[in-house]
């Protein structure tokens, strides 16, 4: 009895565990399919593995990843479901997963037929109370959109960095510090440097220290004020080691929370630009002082004209006085001094015109010594309070054959020059004329050797106790408007080099700074003594025997005293105001006038239209013309209808003299169309 009442609760307790073991089950069963249906529900791919590679489950989304129902895949392995490479390549990484436990996260790709998707799988082992792996769990998570956001990015920064390596103008990226972190090829073209050369490297080892600590303010302004700087310009050493000027726009580069990691921009190289810039300024700068001395020789057209009938006047007037007296006269001497500064005037005004290119060189025959003598007052107050001029003249100099006014320029010129080197500061300047015998070698040595041949030149030396030069100011001495005052004066050396050079001479420089400067000048010496003037004792022969001369000129004075003039030698005068009243007296007295006095610049008609007039009325008869300008200039006017002789104003009674008996005597000017200056 008592064995089968222990069979019996032995029989209840197996039908109490098997009810209790049927309810777990179903407890079990009901959380399987809550976790199935909570995995379905996900829209990440869940699914799983055996060993061999077959399925073991996957969830709703992971079958509409590949197209198919679920239970098509369940139980079959990866390649019934991808293709054999893509199998492969999912089937090495379970397979490490099993041999390994541990967990892998890879990227995979699904293909479909409306695009390919991508995931994110993780791969993690499933392991038994032993720590076996008995199965893989994988999650995926779709990256797809990402994926493409990746590419197009790429994408960009591929089309980006094509664009700046194909663009002519530099692209640079630098950090906080100036270091640069990437350029393109145009910029390592523009620096001559490879890249392996400047990544890496600041910008500050590229240029002086002066220019970089500039750029450095100026990436701190572009930091502070976060606005873009769109020019700029930055000096670079190339490897080469000469400079080029750059024209960057610098702006920030900002990272993703908008704070400032570094500056970029764009650089081009403007060297050649701002040389072309420089040359169109010189050009102008040129061109300006050209139209200067257009506007001079206008000027000096207009003094020549007024200003030397104004002489006329004086020099005539004083030169008839000074005939008129005897040689005793106690007043002689001060109409000397009037015909003397008279003719100084007359050879000022031709300075001017010679300086303004209208003008030619009238060559004599002079002593260099007494030309500076003459000039002693007017140096004297053309220098510095400050500086002493001594003078060292030879006695007995010989004789050079130059223009006296334009050998007055360049005394001036360098005495001026000198007084100007000497500044502020007490000083001397010395001036010195001599004679010396010069060999080839040592004219050689000489500023721009012109070949000129050894023999006996006549020297005038102009030196200073100011700074002196140093070797590249001197290199650009006897430039064209070079000057290192703050105001330059124009031809300024060049115009000194310019005469000598004409006249057939040479100039000799030396200078060192803070010895001073020496100018000297050479011109050939000639053998003959100077031309003399002719003496009041020689004009008082009458030439004129009852001839008649028309005198045409608009000027009264000139009219006056040159009417004087003529009668004093002896003529008949009749004057007339303009061309066309000449006209009219000479028809009046055709046969009866022996000679014409013409002026060339005169209103109603000119001497040009007048002259042409005459020819026609009378082919045989002298005409003298008188102008303030330059013989040569004139002449070119004429060339075909020929003159006969040529009064340049203010002349004086010896001048008009000698024209007169030449011309009257028959004996033409056949010369007049020869250029004779040098």
């Amino acid at each position: 009895m008592d064995e089968l009442e222990k069979l019996n609760r032995q029989v209840e307790q197996l039908k109490a565990q098997e009810a209790e073991n049927r309810q777990v089950i179903e407890a079990f069963k009901k959380d399987l399919e809550e976790y199935r249906d909570l995995l379905n529900q996900s829209s990440d791919p869940i699914f799983s593995f055996w060993s061999d590679g077959r399925y073991r489950h996957v969830n709703k989304a992971f079958a509409e990843g590949v197209s198919r129902p679920q239970e098509e895949i369940i139980g079959r392995t990866i390649w019934d479901v991808f293709p054999q490479e893509e199998a492969d390549k999912r089937y090495a990484v379970v397979k490490w997963v099993f041999e390994n436990g541990q967990t892998r996260v890879i990227e995979v790709r699904v293909p479909r037929s409306d695009g390919d998707r991508y995931y994110l799988t993780t791969v993690k082992p499933i392991l038994d109370d032993q720590g076996r792996v008995v199965s893989v769990f994988c999650i995926s998570k779709e990256i797809t959109d990402r994926k493409k956001a990746e590419e197009q990015l790429r994408e960009s920064e591929e089309r980006y960095r094509m664009i700046l390596e194909n663009i002519e103008d530099g692209y640079y990226e630098v950090d906080l510090s100036g270091t640069f972190i990437s350029v393109n090829d145009s910029f390592l073209r523009i620096v001559g440097y490879s890249g392996e050369e400047v990544i890496g490297k600041n910008f500050s080892q590229f240029t002086d220290p002066e220019a970089a600590q500039k750029t450095y303010r100026t990436f701190h302004q572009v930091f502070l004020s976060g606005e873009s700087i769109k020019r700029y310009e930055f000096e670079f050493f190339r490897k080469t080691g000469d400079k080029r000027y750059i024209d960057v726009s610098i702006s920030m580069v900002k990272s993703s929370a908008g704070s400032c990691q570094g500056f970029r921009g764009i650089a081009r190289d403007i060297t050649d630009l701002k040389a072309a810039e420089e040359e169109r300024r010189n050009l102008e700068a040129r061109m300006r002082e050209v139209q200067k001395l257009e506007s001079l020789g206008v000027l000096a057209g207009g003094i020549a004209h007024d200003f030397n009938n104004l002489l006329m006047a004086i020099l005539g007037n004083a030169d008839l006085a000074l005939y008129s007296l005897p040689p005793a006269s106690p007043t002689r001497h001060n109409i000397e001094e009037i015909l003397k500064v008279s003719q100084r005037a007359a050879d000022l005004c031709r300075q001017m015109l010679a300086y303004s290119g209208k003008g030619r060189f009238v060559i004599g025959r002079y002593n260099l010594g007494e030309i500076i003598r003459e000039m002693t007052q007017m140096l004297e107050v053309s220098i510095s309070k400050k500086a002493s001029l001594r003078y060292a003249i030879a006695d007995d100099l010989p004789s050079v054959e130059v223009d006296a006014t334009q050998m007055r320029q360049i005394i001036m010129n360098l005495i001026t020059n000198a007084s100007e080197a000497l500044g502020e500061q007490n000083g001397l300047i010395s001036l010195s004329c001599g004679a010396k015998n010069c060999d080839r070698a040592y004219l050689a040595d000489s500023y721009l050797d012109d070949d000129l041949p050894a023999g006996s030149y006549v020297f005038l030396e102009v030196s200073d106790t100011g700074e002196g030069m140093d070797t590249e100011t001197q290199k650009r001495l006897f430039e064209p408007f070079y000057s290192t005052k703050f105001i330059g004066r124009g031809l300024g050396l060049a115009a000194v080099l310019g005469i000598v050079r004409s006249h057939k001479g040479a100039i000799k420089v030396v200078s060192e700074r803070g010895k001073g400067t020496s100018f000297l000048i050479l011109l050939p010496a000639v053998d003959r003594a100077p031309l003399e003037e002719f003496s009041p004792e020689e004009q008082d022969k009458p030439i004129g025997e009852g001839g008649t001369i028309l005198l045409v000129d608009d000027d009264a004075h000139v009219r006056q005293v040159a009417s004087e003039m003529i009668a004093y030698m002896g003529f008949k005068v009749l004057t007339a105001v303009d061309g066309r009243e000449g006209l009219e007296i000479f028809r009046t007295h055709l046969q009866e006038i022996n000679g014409v006095i013409l002026d060339l610049s005169m209103p109603k008609m000119g001497g040009e239209e007048a002259f042409r007039e005459f020819r026609q009325l009378r082919p045989d008869l002298p005409i003298i013309l008188s102008s303030g300008y330059n013989e040569q200039d004139v002449i070119q006017r004429f060339t075909l209808d020929g003159l006969d002789g040529y009064l340049q104003k203010p002349y004086s009674l010896s001048n008009l003299r000698e024209v007169l008996e030449r011309v009257l005597d028959g004996e033409k000017r056949n010369d007049l169309n020869e250029d004779q200056s040098i």
